[in-house]
């Protein structure tokens, strides 16, 4: 059960992700095909009051909703890589159990107590925030996730499997630079079609 809820939301993160991404890919495609671009800006009212070149002008508002839909892709890719790891540390559960049940001690859940909690923090020091930073911008592997549950009442076991997982990876990262490298093209491409550099 716990698998198959991890396996639904690692589903929503991706399809969410794939969203936003069409979204990203209409904007671009409306910028590359437009007739004028940026120059429609110049009979609009209200942007003769910028002191900003149409180009500039254009270009800092397409660069402010790419940047917007960017990091919620990145979002949605870091829950969907966590999810990963939840769905395939199960995996590795149920199998490992389905011929060798585990012992009492392994089914005893995690508490405040014992060194879940201060294996998280641990775990939290050792990737930094920074990191966690640069994660929403670019794929970064050993950046600390977050789920949204904590795994405090999770059998010890799991909670084992769950924290070799994350060290392991799971391939996701995999599909996040692509989208990344995609999205980077993206923005240089406006770029210079706006600046003809």
């Amino acid at each position: 059960m716990v698998r198959s809820h991890y396996a639904e939301y690692h589903n929503h993160k991706e399809r969410m992700a794939h969203a936003a991404v069409l979204l990203q890919v209409g904007l671009f495609a409306a910028v590359m095909w437009a007739d004028q671009w940026p120059g429609w800006l110049q009979n609009i009212k209200w942007t003769r009051h910028i002191q900003l070149s149409p180009e500039a002008a254009g270009f800092t508002g397409f660069a402010i909703i790419w940047l917007l839909v960017h990091i919620y892709v990145r979002w949605q890719l870091r829950n969907r890589r966590e999810a990963a790891v939840q769905v395939a540390a199960m995996m590795i559960a149920q199998r490992k159990w389905a011929t060798d049940p585990p012992s009492e001690e392994q089914l005893q859940c995690g508490t405040p107590e014992n060194a879940d909690h201060k294996s998280a923090k641990v775990h939290m020091r050792k990737s930094s925030r920074f990191k966690a930073f640069c994660d929403y911008l670019f794929p970064v592997p050993s950046a600390t996730l977050h789920s949204d549950i904590g795994v405090k009442d999770y059998p010890k076991a799991v909670i084992e499997l769950l924290r070799e997982q994350r060290e392991v990876g799971t391939g996701a990262v995999l599909s996040e630079w692509l989208l990344f490298v995609a999205s980077a093209l993206m923005f240089i491409m406006v770029w210079i079609r706006t600046f003809r550099v």
